[in-house]
């Protein structure tokens, strides 16, 4: 039996948005926001996918396509990413299940 695929229990961000503020005024151009299921430009290592492909990846391919688009954002705002919260354990809603073919 091999197998294809587990769902860790984890729910994972599927966009990254920057906001960048003074005085708690939201400056114009902001937020920023990035889909993490799209293309990451100029990397074929990280081309677009599905909803259901994200849900497949594991934790060290997400971890490594996350960081990738938080590269590109700092590359293009200036500002690095506050990523807590983007993987959160939540088995009620992502419950812990192997895919086997």
């Amino acid at each position: 039996m091999s197998l294809l695929y587990k769902n860790t229990g984890s729910a994972v961000a599927t966009k990254l948005t920057i906001h960048r503020k003074v005085d708690g005024i939201e400056l114009t151009g902001y937020p920023v926001t990035f889909d993490l299921l799209t293309a990451l430009p100029g990397n074929a290592n990280y081309p677009a996918i599905t909803a259901a492909d994200m849900r497949k990846l594991t934790l060290a391919e997400y971890t490594s396509r996350r960081s990738a688009f938080i590269t590109m954002a700092a590359n293009q705002t200036g500002y690095t990413a506050d990523i807590t919260g983007s993987v959160v354990t939540d088995t009620v809603t992502c419950p812990i299940v192997y895919v086997t073919p």
